[in-house]
C-alpha cells in the first residue's frame, strides 16, 4: 500500500478578503511595475519534505523582482520577497495582486503593501485563474529545475533556485509575449 504525501495547507480565514479582485485577470499592462502578482509555491525535498518558495512577478517584463524560499510558510517569507520586490521598485500605485493566503491577508502584509503606497488585489476563493501568470511560472520552474534535478537538501535546493530565478529566468529565458527576448533584455528595450 502507498501512503498519501501530506501536503501541508494554511489556515483559510472565514472573512471576507481585505481587499477585492481588482486585476479580474486582466493581465495586460503599458509599464513596469503597473501590476505585480505574488505567490507561494510548494517544492517538495527529500531532506525537508516540504519546503515553500514566495515570488513576486512584474507582469509587464515578466521578471521576478522579489522571491524567499524558506522551511516554514509564515508571513515572514511573503514580507522577506516583498522586501526585495521593494528594493529597486517604486510601487506607488502599483497593483500587488495576490490570493487570499493568510500570509497575504495578515495585518503585517497589508500594511508593508500600504505603506508601499500599492494597492491591494485579492483572486477570488479558489481561482487559480485570477493569479494565471505566477501559476504558469511555478509549472515551468518545477518542470525545468525541481523535477529534473531532485535537489535532496535545502540548500542545495536554495541555490539552484537562485541560478534559475536570478540567471537563467530573468536574463536568460526568451519569451514568445517579450519579442522572444529574456526579461532583462526586454526592460533594456522599452526603458
Amino acid at each position: 500500500m502507498t501512503r498519501k504525501k501530506y501536503k501541508p495547507q494554511t489556515i483559510k480565514s472565514m472573512v471576507e478578503a481585505p481587499a477585492s479582485n481588482i486585476l479580474k485577470q486582466d493581465f495586460s499592462t503599458t509599464s513596469t511595475n503597473e501590476k505585480i502578482v505574488g505567490d507561494i509555491t510548494y517544492i517538495y525535498i527529500k531532506d525537508f519534505w516540504w519546503t515553500y518558495l514566495a515570488l513576486f512577478m512584474d507582469l509587464h517584463i515578466n521578471k521576478i523582482k522579489g522571491w524567499d524560499y524558506s522551511t516554514t510558510m509564515t508571513t515572514d517569507i511573503v514580507l522577506k520577497a516583498l522586501s526585495k520586490l521593494n528594493l529597486n521598485s517604486n510601487l506607488t500605485g502599483c497593483i500587488i495582486h495576490t490570493n487570499q493566503g493568510s500570509q497575504y491577508t495578515s495585518n503585517d502584509y497589508i500594511a508593508k503593501v500600504k505603506n508601499l503606497d500599492a494597492t491591494l488585489s485579492y483572486s477570488r476563493k479558489d481561482n487559480p485563474y485570477d493569479n494565471a501568470c505566477i501559476e504558469s511560472f511555478h509549472s515551468v520552474l518545477k518542470k525545468a529545475l525541481i523535477y529534473q534535478s531532485k535537489p535532496k537538501t535545502f540548500e542545495e535546493t536554495k541555490k539552484s533556485l537562485f541560478k534559475y530565478i536570478e540567471d537563467w529566468y530573468n536574463n536568460h529565458r526568451i519569451q514568445k509575449k517579450l519579442g522572444y527576448l529574456s526579461p532583462v533584455d526586454y526592460r533594456k528595450q522599452v526603458a
